[in-house]
């Protein structure tokens, strides 16, 4: 009896150990959850662009040296911040700048030619056609655009609430954004650092203009200046005008002057169709036997790296798909048909065509060497020998005085050349990139003519030109100055 009572003690003892709970001393509280470290702010970058819509404004103010002038712009894209120290070590792997106090400041002590570095190392790195803005676009930007509220500085007539300047600067650059933006949302284009533009220096044009490109560095002048706005730290208030220019010299340098860039959708454009050029050696020049030569024809092996070049002279439909305008100036008629070449262009006037049409593009198209445009002439490595591109019958290949009745001809209405191309003889002259000099006689390799001169090369000959002129070999210039035009003369490009 004893025994089942124990039996039954020590069976009711371990029920209840069964269902007991958790031990409390054995207990662990649970860690507690940190808190959430909160994101740092990103750093402003100079490359977080704004769209800025085109549109029609006066640029400058009557009160100041130049006049004012109405400008018409397409849609652009620049710069919500300037470029930032970090920016720049990004592309360039160093720091030029006076003022190194973090990477959200904006770069300086870096000259215009230093920025075009910058800004080709960016291009290859993103594939995007990155650019400075264009002084036009830089006001237009800075005036708040279609948005403008006529304000004097940008984004305000109260200085200190938009800028760093002279008087609440500190003699020292700040962080960008730090003041109120524009009616952009974009900041520091009154103050901070003055900003380099894409233009060189010169006085409005009277004239009302649509996307202004600026001039093109002149004949022989070293002291070219480009353009630079906005104010800076260490600028007063005028400075910081939204119509403010200044100026300087494409190699300088300086604390207060840094920059932001610019950027363009690329446009649809009538397609210039472009010939495959493989590159080879050939013999440029002409014989001492060839009719018409001239002494400074003298003959010498020369070697070309391959390019593209164009099938066709660049047309006025072309022309004006890109400038918005026929000619850079037409004294007397000339034909308005949209597959005519375009003629009364200078070598300047094409170097701006070329630039606005590589902005627009993003290719990186140029006027060919005189080497490139002789061996194309030719025929390249498909030469047949011929006195002219393409024959030995003028007749068949260019328009020139015996055939062309005192006017230029729609392109590609003659034989083309064994390559393809047409009008390699005849029809207009066409600009190159050389200046005019005397042949080297040694073997050379991809020659871009002498580094100085007075006159650019022109070749091929055009519709009022004797037969010599028409030779593929003729070695000829245009006198008249890099800003001088004919209706003889037009160009083809090449990339």
């Amino acid at each position: 009896m004893k025994r089942k009572n124990y039996i039954m003690i020590l069976a009711c003892l371990l029920l209840a150990w069964g269902c007991r709970g958790d031990d409390p001393v054995n207990e662990v509280d649970p860690e507690p959850t940190p808190a959430p470290t909160p994101e740092p702010e990103p750093i402003p970058t100079g490359l977080d662009l704004v769209y800025v819509k085109g549109g029609t404004f006066m640029m400058g103010v009557t009160s100041e040296y130049d006049s004012q002038r109405l400008v018409t712009l397409s849609d652009f894209y620049i710069g919500k911040y300037e470029v930032t120290q970090g920016d720049w070590e990004s592309v360039m792997g160093s720091n030029p700048s006076r003022f190194q106090k973090g990477d959200d400041y904006p770069v300086e002590q870096v000259s215009w030619e230093d920025a075009q570095t910058f800004i080709r190392k960016l291009r290859l790195s993103t594939g995007k056609n990155y650019r400075l803005a264009t002084e036009a676009e830089w006001e237009f930007a800075a005036r708040g655009g279609t948005q403008s509220n006529g304000y004097l500085y940008s984004g305000s007539n109260s200085l200190d609430s938009v800028a760093w300047f002279a008087d609440n600067g500190g003699a020292s650059t700040h962080p960008v954004g730090q003041k109120s933006p524009n009616e952009l949302g974009i900041y520091d284009m009154s103050g901070n650092v003055d900003e380099w533009c894409n233009d060189l220096y010169v006085a409005y044009s009277y004239v009302e203009q649509t996307d202004p490109m600026g001039a093109w560095p002149s004949d022989f002048d070293s002291e070219d200046r480009y353009i630079y706005r906005g104010g800076s730290y260490s600028g007063d208030n005028v400075a910081c005008h939204v119509s403010s220019r200044h100026h300087k010299l494409p190699s300088r340098s300086a604390s207060n002057l840094g920059f932001r860039i610019a950027f363009s959708e690329p446009k649809p454009l009538p397609e210039i169709e472009m010939v495959y050029v493989e590159g080879g050696t050939f013999t440029m020049g002409s014989p001492a036997s060839e009719p018409g030569r001239s002494d400074n024809e003298v003959q010498h092996q020369v070697t070309v790296s391959s390019f593209h070049i164009g099938k066709y002279e660049v047309t006025l439909g072309e022309w004006k798909a890109v400038t918005g305008s026929k000619f850079s100036s037409y004294p007397y008629p000339y034909p308005e048909g949209e597959d005519y070449p375009v003629g009364w262009v200078s070598w300047n006037d094409v170097q701006t065509f070329i630039l606005r049409l590589n902005n627009l593009t993003g290719m990186n198209y140029r006027l060919p060497t005189e080497a490139e445009w002789e061996f194309a002439a030719r025929g390249g490595n498909q030469s047949k020998g011929y006195m002219f591109s393409g024959s030995d019958n003028l007749d068949e290949v260019a328009w020139y005085d015996n055939n062309a009745g005192d006017s230029p001809h729609y392109v590609g209405q003659k034989l083309p050349n064994e390559l393809g191309i047409y009008d390699m003889s005849g029809n207009v002259y066409e600009w190159c990139s050389d200046w005019f000099g005397d042949y080297s006689t040694s073997a050379q390799v991809d020659p871009t003519g002498p580094s100085t001169g007075y006159n650019r090369v022109i070749r091929g000959g055009d519709w009022g030109s004797a037969v010599q002129y028409n030779r593929v070999a003729c070695h000829f210039y245009f006198f008249g100055g890099l800003n001088s035009s004919s209706s003889q003369i037009g160009f083809r490009l090449v990339r």
